[in-house]
């Protein structure tokens, strides 16, 4: 699941090459007028008329009075009402209703339980479907095909709310299409869990795996052990490598989750982790301060009723809550004993079955052959175990393959959060690969005689975004940033690879269409405010200039330095740092001591820009703006040479052949764009730095690593990477205080 391990070749073989270039499904002749929809539709070919407007006339018209297709009506309205500004009454109706969008639930068998046709002519756009899990999903493909600005929560003008004339009839490849979020080891609050529901339902993933029990804590009450949460949502960690902070779902929470996702046409899938992740459990429970506590050591044989006990009153209370036929119970990275191992995973199963749900456990489970055969194996690691036996048995896959589907890998080695033991997963590697065929190459790698598992056995998909890689500093109001960051855009990659079938993603320039089809979702993630990487192997579209920090250092409030920018991360005063007139009001004045202003900014990718006044008022050794623990940016680079630049920390030290000259205010700008940190000096570029780095915003001005002597005024972060005349309307805007980019 999440161990540091070598990822065995074999594993790596997930289905062939990365495809370049193809020709998806709807992507014939003609397909470059199509509306681009993520995950490609299995058909989308043009209409023959004008396009649909929406305008003060249009309604939302159902053609049955089932709830259900009331709430899909109800969603759509709650979606498109606020940005247009329009009334859109829901109305009953026949599907040949004008100027309405139509919700037709009497489509035929033929599209599946989750299957929809939309078909948009000048007259009105109607979704058809059989039940109203295809409904949403077509609701979804609509929300994409009208314009970005759609996600605003207040009136947009100036837009033209237009559907062009087209055909899609589409369905998915795989039933189970999930993401899972490790809410043990760090915690997410409810609106940061309802966050992530939103973005997978976008883009028609149906299951949300909560792993909610580790080593780091408890996070769901269970009131047959009231301990598990009054002890183990806050448990210390040895290694102070995680830090899982406290917090814990009530059932209300819990269930509050649930009928959140269900609105989504999403299920729950709960995971209570075992026998290799329980130190909070067996850390809750051997503590004696409530009368049921109880022993359960899965190390220790004498537990094994305990466990048993445990086990049973834990699922029967989280399993009735739950939206979904199944139940995880781990089972990976066990050090103990086969016996130890079977004992818990029996019981953990039995459990599950008598819940009435179906196990799911990480590969290794396969091994345990007490388990019912219908139980399901979600495969994560670079090793076969369980694999063997579990699909020998008729036991079914899920595909989450760690080079390709964790999503909390490093993207590149230039972002800032991640680990990197299953190697880095750009967004070309989170597409690039087939779940039926990696499964074909894990059967062959397991020594599974061809012909002996029947048919496909793979299910599905998930990814997994673990919190191992979270700062032991993040706040559980950083942890949306965290998985802004990380599943976006690789989450749209996984649920193509769920959704579409296996032509889109193994086609030749399957890889080709959909950097160009994802890059329209930028602008969408732009008004959402999701903090999405842009990462640079897809051409993004230009987005306004965003000003995420300014510090105009004009004084202080108590020790509090204000950060008007998006950020609203605030500086705090440290040491003998004072304040006195400046460029433009008043500057901070650093003395060469260690006395920076602190932020809690966490690190931001490139691209970026850091702008500021600066005026160094000695020769110092080394003197920074801006800094971290990995780098700094510089206004007088190390040994004395008084140069601009940037450090990586151990690693490099990086200087242009420009100095911010000594008692002058000097307005200095530095630019990452990804490949490269450009710098200029009074609105001018004075050259360039071969590097990208991850933006440190921990400290600005002097620290224990770069004491110097300096004023700085007015310093500006922004999330792009300004132009050269962007740089130079900046410069000019800078002389009266302003962040104006022309």
């Amino acid at each position: 699941m999440t161990g540091i391990r070598l990822i065995a070749a074999a594993a790596l073989a997930l289905g062939g090459t990365l495809p370049s270039a193809a020709v998806t499904a709807g992507s014939a002749a003609g397909a470059a007028a199509l509306p681009v929809v993520v995950p490609q539709p299995v058909s989308e070919a043009p209409g023959t008329g004008g396009a649909f407007t929406l305008d003060a006339g249009t309604s939302i018209t159902v053609t049955t009075s089932a709830t259900d297709v009331a709430g899909v009506a109800s969603y759509l309205a709650g979606l498109a009402r606020p940005s247009t500004g329009l009334a859109l009454p829901v109305v009953s109706g026949a599907d040949t209703a004008a100027d309405s969008l139509v919700l037709d639930a009497t489509g035929p068998s033929s599209l599946g339980p989750e299957g929809y046709t939309l078909s948009s002519t000048s007259k009105s756009v109607v979704i058809t479907a059989n039940t109203a899990d295809g409904l949403f999903h077509g609701v979804q493909t609509l929300r994409q095909i009208l314009p970005a600005q759609i996600e605003s929560t207040t009136v947009q003008s100036g837009l033209s709310w237009s559907v062009p004339s087209v055909t899609i009839s589409d369905n998915p490849r795989y039933a189970y299409r999930g993401i899972m979020i490790d809410t043990a080891r760090h915690f997410y609050p409810v609106p940061a869990v309802e966050r992530v529901i939103d973005q997978a339902a976008m883009y028609k993933l149906n299951v949300l795996h909560l792993h909610m029990t580790d080593d780091q804590g408890w996070r769901i009450a269970v009131n047959a052990y009231p301990d598990l949460t009054t002890v183990g949502s806050n448990i210390p960690v040895a290694s102070g490598k995680v830090d899982g902070g406290p917090g814990f779902y009530t059932q209300a929470d819990y269930k509050a989750i649930v009928a959140y996702a269900a609105a989504r046409y999403m299920t729950i899938v709960p995971e209570v982790d075992g026998p290799g992740h329980t130190g909070a459990a067996v850390t809750s429970m051997a503590t004696g301060k409530d009368r049921n506590d109880i022993p359960i050591d899965p190390n220790n044989s004498a537990d094994d009723t305990d466990v048993q006990t445990f086990l049973d009153k834990v699922t029967a209370e989280i399993a009735p809550m739950s939206s979904s036929g199944y139940f995880h119970i781990g089972g990976d990275e066990f050090s103990g004993t086969s016996a130890q191992y079977q004992a818990w995973v029996s019981s953990s199963a039995s459990a599950v079955v008598a819940s009435g749900r179906t196990p799911i456990g990480w590969n290794e489970m396969g091994q345990d052959t007490t388990i019912p055969t219908d139980s399901v194996l979600e495969y994560w690691a670079g090793d076969d175990t369980g694999v063997a036996t579990g699909l020998e048995r008729g036991e079914k896959l899920i595909e989450a393959p760690a080079p390709h589907a964790y999503f909390d890998m490093k993207y590149d080695a230039n972002t800032p959060l991640g680990l990197t033991w299953a190697g880095y997963v750009p967004l070309s590697k989170a597409y690039g690969w087939d779940p039926s065929a990696a499964t074909a190459s894990l059967e062959s790698a397991a020594g599974i005689p061809a012909g002996t598992v029947p048919g496909d056995p793979t299910i599905g998909v998930e990814g997994a975004l673990w919190a191992d890689s979270v700062p032991a500093s993040y706040t559980t109001g950083q942890i949306e940033g965290y998985a802004d960051f990380m599943l976006l855009p690789r989450l749209p990659a996984l649920a193509e690879e769920g959704w579409s079938p296996a032509s889109v993603v193994t086609a030749s320039s399957a890889w080709t269409d959909f950097a160009s089809r994802i890059a329209a979702q930028g602008p969408r993630w732009d008004v959402l405010g999701y903090g999405y990487y842009r990462t640079p192997e897809v051409a993004w579209p230009a987005r306004p200039i965003h000003l995420v920090d300014h510090w105009t250092m004009d004084g202080a409030s108590g020790t509090t330095v204000a950060d008007s920018g998006t950020g609203g991360f605030n500086g705090t005063v440290t040491g003998t740092t004072r304040f006195a007139p400046g460029k433009v009001g008043d500057a901070a004045v650093f003395d060469g001591s260690a006395s920076p202003v602190t932020t809690s900014a966490p690190d931001l990718p490139a691209p970026w820009t850091v702008s500021a006044w600066v005026d160094p008022t000695a020769a110092n050794a080394s003197v920074s703006l801006l800094s971290g623990p990995t780098m700094a940016l510089k206004v007088q680079q190390w040994n004395a040479t008084g140069e601009l630049g940037a450090t990586k920390y151990g690693v490099a030290d990086y200087t242009v052949n420009d100095k911010a000259p000594l008692n002058t205010w000097t307005y200095v700008s530095f630019v990452d764009d990804g490949t490269r940190i450009t710098v200029y000096a009074n609105g001018q570029s004075v050259g360039a730095i071969a590097a990208s780095m991850p933006l440190n915003r921990a400290s600005i001005g002097s620290t224990a690593k770069d004491p110097g002597k300096e004023n700085l005024d007015e310093v500006s972060v922004f999330d792009n990477a300004l132009t050269a005349s962007q740089a130079a309307a900046l410069y000019a805007s800078a002389q009266t205080g302003g962040t104006s980019t022309g």
